[in-house]
């Protein structure tokens, strides 16, 4: 009996490492992301359109990633994505043409989307074993690691310069996955014990609507992941060592959120901690769309990442315990339409924020994300069978 116990916690420790790489990662990119646009002599719509490139890459990434785990398992998808992002910050820190980095960067979200619908799936599969929610908490180390990134990124920048600094983040997120290689999660068994034959996408609705959740979730926090860095520098005069400041506060209050979030599940219920989050996350934008500086700014921030923690983690153990449909299959249509979101955002925004400012831009998500409120009661339907099983 303590052997299969202390395999389960080394396994959820393996997992938790890869989920704050895979933040990490992101969360230095969110700091390099003026570095580049610098580099590449290039505006925010150019800038845009370099993401959508990534977002591109990534939504084909996802159409296949759920094929290829059921054929090699989340374990080997995982480390060779890691292996496949360790270049990728210090290769895009290095091209000097608007084609070169439209390249670098599809191959970069590629592997961060396979990576991410991976590690997910053996997030889903531990937190079905374990019979109560512990997705949340793996999304806090994933908060976690872009907290560190973020909030740390300004100032290495400036000690070791940025093309070290890619190195390092990119040399840390392969040893994260390696580390705990044994425990990781080699092939998902069949839902429900069943040999389900699918497409590359499933036909029911219900993937779909958790999806859309999904898409808000990523969209507002790639708002803030991809623009809050150039928001502080370029409409509140704020300095490369404090332009993570804003990312880095949210995705503070996101980790504490997450790790709190499982209780919150299981005391509350999912529907209400999905109301209450929304609410939180629009809150926090509004204070950031009048923010006077940069201060105020990220303390909304601050209170939206509170808000925004939850959303995603809600709606990808929903859509991996719909019945018929492979956990993998669930979860990779929920990060499908996420980043969908990704695919479309970057360039809309990036244009929006160059042409009438970055408060418009958070304004837009703060009104997307309280539409998720007619979707309560879906969550409620779905998620209650998890809590108490």
């Amino acid at each position: 009996m303590a052997q299969p116990i202390q395999n389960a916690l080394r396994s959820r420790i393996s997992v938790s490492a890869v989920f704050f790489a895979n933040g990490l990662f992101v969360g230095c990119w969110a700091v390099l992301i003026p570095v580049v646009i610098k580099n590449l002599r290039i505006t925010e719509s150019e800038m845009g359109l370099v993401i959508l490139s990534g977002g591109i890459a990534a939504i084909i990434a996802l159409a296949l990633s759920s094929k290829i785990i059921s054929l090699f398992g989340a374990r080997a998808v995982m480390i060779l994505a890691a292996i496949g992002l360790t270049p990728g910050l210090y290769i895009i820190l290095q091209v000097q043409s608007f084609s070169s980095a439209v390249i670098i960067l599809g191959f970069i979200m590629a592997f961060l989307a396979a990576q991410d619908v991976a590690m997910n799936a053996n997030a889903a599969d531990l937190e079905q074993r374990a019979k109560q929610p512990i997705m949340s908490a793996f999304h806090g180390f994933w908060s976690a690691g872009a907290m560190v990134g973020a909030l740390t990124g300004g100032s290495a920048i400036v000690l070791l310069g940025s093309d070290y600094f890619g190195l390092i983040a990119g040399f840390i997120i392969l040893a994260a996955a390696l580390v705990g290689y044994p425990y990781l999660e080699q092939k998902s068994p069949p839902t429900d014990g069943i040999n389900i034959k699918t497409g590359l996408l499933p036909k029911q609705l219900l993937p779909w609507l958790f999806g859309a959740i999904a898409f808000a979730g990523f969209v507002s926090e790639g708002a803030v992941i991809d623009w809050s860095a150039q928001f502080f520098r370029t409409e509140l005069s704020s300095g490369i060592s404090l332009s993570g400041f804003a990312f880095g506060g949210f995705s503070f209050s996101m980790m504490i959120a997450r790790f709190f979030g499982d209780h919150l599940r299981e005391k509350i219920g999912d529907m209400k901690l999905f109301i209450y989050s929304v609410l939180l996350a629009g809150f926090g934008l509004s204070l950031v769309i009048f923010a006077p500086n940069a201060l105020f700014a990220a303390f909304g921030f601050f209170l939206a990442g509170f808000g925004n923690a939850n959303i995603v983690p809600i709606a990808f153990s929903a859509s991996a315990t719909i019945k018929g449909l492979p956990k993998g299959m669930g979860i990779a249509t929920a990060s499908f339409c996420g980043y969908a979101g990704l695919l479309v955002a970057p360039a809309s925004l990036g244009y929006l924020g160059e042409h009438f400012g970055f408060r418009s831009v958070y304004a837009a998500m703060g009104f997307m994300l309280f539409a998720l409120l007619v979707l309560a009661p879906m969550v409620g339907r779905q998620t209650k069978p998890t809590i108490t099983s």
